[in-house]
């Protein structure tokens, strides 16, 4: 007895196409299948181009479910696209986090370069800030984690080393204007920060007794 491979109807008089598929599925199965493959390439193709990691992720995430759809037309031995869906699936799987990891240290790499040429500290931090959030939104998602916490790593220096230059410019100016009880407490906040940050004090040992010997010029305590 006929079978239509798509939507399983069957007769004993049942007319079929060269694919198995009854007249109405012969119309709208391979327009679907069109539809879906041109989706899934206008999504991967997009992903190659865009610099915006919620895009990439979320047309990785479409490309995907097309190819999905694709799968279960080629479960069923209607012809589909060349490549396969089952192949084009194994292959996203295995590259969508190097996919993703490459589109955060891209992302990364453009943030430290902008924060590097704008005019002030409190901006420069504002950027690298925001990668950091999106790092820490995204990372999860790669196939390299101990590659997402040493760009974490770098972006947490870059923002820690922006707001100690911060606290001690604004401590200069304030000892270039003879303002010292606001140079004293610009020293002191940077002298917290250097305490109080995760980094080995050994390591800044020469940034704290500098700063320790502005505080005891000034007058300052140094805690």
């Amino acid at each position: 007895m006929a079978e239509c491979k798509a939507c399983g109807k069957r007769g004993l008089f049942l007319p079929l196409n060269r694919d198995s598929l009854c007249g109405e599925c012969a119309v709208h199965v391979p327009r679907d299948i069109a539809r879906r493959a041109q989706i899934a390439k206008e999504s991967m193709a997009l992903v190659e181009k865009t610099a915006n990691l919620d895009t990439m992720i979320s047309r990785l995430d479409l490309a995907r479910e097309q190819m999905s759809v694709l799968l279960t037309y080629e479960q069923r031995g209607i012809p589909t696209t060349t490549p396969p869906p089952s192949r084009l699936l194994a292959e996203l799987g295995r590259s969508r986090g190097q996919i993703i990891r490459n589109g955060i240290e891209a992302m990364v790499t453009a943030a430290l370069a902008k924060s590097g040429v704008v005019s002030t500290q409190r901006t420069a931090m504002s950027i690298a800030e925001k990668a950091l959030v999106q790092l820490r939104e995204f990372g999860g998602k790669t196939d390299d984690p101990g590659a997402m916490n040493a760009l974490e790593a770098r972006l947490a220096g870059f923002i820690h080393d922006r707001q100690l230059e911060g606290h001690l410019d604004a401590a200069r100016k304030a000892e270039f204007k003879g303002l010292p009880k606001k140079a004293i407490d610009a020293y002191q906040e940077a002298l917290y920060l250097l305490r109080a940050d995760r980094i080995d004090d050994g390591v800044q040992a020469q940034q704290i007794s500098e700063i320790e010997e502005k505080l005891k010029r000034l007058g300052g305590h140094s805690g």
